[in-house]
Order: C-alpha cells, then structure tokens, then sequence
C-alpha cells in the first residue's frame, strides 16, 4: 500500500532523471493496485447480491 502511495510521487518527480525508469514501476503499480481494487469491488458488490 504504502509503495503504491509512493510510487505517483516518484513518478511526477522523475520527469528529469529517472524518466525512463519511473514511468513503468508507477504506471504497473497504479494498474495493479486498481484492477485488485475493481475486482474486490465488483466481486463484493456480485456475492453480496448473490446472498
């Protein structure tokens, strides 16, 4: 969690040096971090209904 925080800040803040290495761990994190989020979401709202 905390990394995920982290990793946007890294992100805005490597726009001079780790231009190329920020983008991609930020950009991955950020993916994952809401897929997971969207599928406990939808799997919550799903099973609810289904009881």
């Amino acid at each position: 969690m905390l990394k995920i925080k982290i990793s946007p800040n890294l992100h805005h803040q490597g726009n001079g040096g780790n231009k190329k290495i920020s983008p991609p761990n930020g950009v991955i994190t950020i993916d994952i971090f809401f897929l997971f989020f969207f599928l406990f979401f939808f799997f919550g709202q799903y099973f609810y209904y289904f009881e």
